[in-house]
């Protein structure tokens, strides 16, 4: 038990480090490429107040600029909007990051910081597995079954107050007094010996059983039960015929 709880906390750690190295790289990866624009900008204005520029895509390192949009980069605000067109197609399973950033032409690493700053803030969207995540039910929505289910249960409310106002209760009847116990009879402490040997007496030969002999004398089985088998052991003139049956030697 301590080594899963142990694992699982070492498991929330990494996953704490891991968004923030990916929120890292997305940083760095930003940065680059705003260095990267600002060369191109720099290489091109050089190029131009020479009286033969070279061909861009000659030079060594250089690769020719394409008329699409860089990969893993989007115009602000539209990387949600397909997010969430994408989850919304997925449905209840959702789709993994991987899936989305083959989907939208976007690196993974993208997807994850997008999932890690701004899509925290985006409240339909739930983490359901692991680097999965879907759309929850969209706040506002009711189900299809709810403009009936409504009447139905005001309906069956109504009725039921309409039953309890046409047949009213029939009164309870007053609780009768408990008839009280006859108090038992219980022996005096030091009277219980006289009191048993009396009845073994009166047995005879055939003996009695411990229950008969509650009875006869007014205190509880246990009690008797008891005395037998401390007090009655050591009496001498009390033989045991048969279990938890007694009488008296002649």
């Amino acid at each position: 038990m301590n080594l899963l709880v142990s694992n699982l906390k070492e498991m929330l750690k990494l996953e704490e480090r891991r968004g923030q190295l990916v929120n890292e790289l997305e940083t760095l990866t930003g940065k680059l490429n705003k260095l990267k624009n600002s060369l191109d900008l720099t290489t091109a204005d050089f190029s131009g107040s020479t009286s033969a520029p070279a061909a861009p895509a000659k030079k060594a390192g250089r690769r020719p600029k394409s008329s699409s949009p860089r990969a893993g980069r989007a115009p602000r605000g539209e990387t949600k909007e397909r997010v969430l067109a994408e989850l919304e197609k997925a449905g209840s399973e959702g789709a993994s990051v991987k899936d989305l950033a083959s989907k939208l032409g976007m690196r993974n690493t993208a997807i994850h910081a997008w999932f890690n700053t701004t899509g925290k803030k985006v409240s339909e969207i739930k983490k359901v597995g692991t680097a999965r995540y879907a759309l929850s039910s969209r706040s506002g929505a009711t189900p299809k079954s709810a403009p009936t289910a409504a009447p139905k249960k005001a309906a069956k409310k109504a009725a039921k107050k309409a039953k309890a106002k046409k047949t009213p209760k029939a009164p309870k009847a007053p609780k009768t007094a408990k008839t009280a116990k006859a108090p038992r009879k219980v022996a005096v402490r030091g009277q219980l010996m006289s009191a048993i040997l009396g009845a073994l007496e009166k047995a005879g030969a055939q003996g009695m059983t411990v229950r008969e002999i509650s009875e006869k004398v007014g205190v509880p089985y246990k009690n008797v039960y008891i005395w037998f088998v401390t007090t009655g052991k050591k009496n001498n003139s009390i033989q045991r015929i048969a279990p938890a049956t007694y009488r008296l030697q002649s």
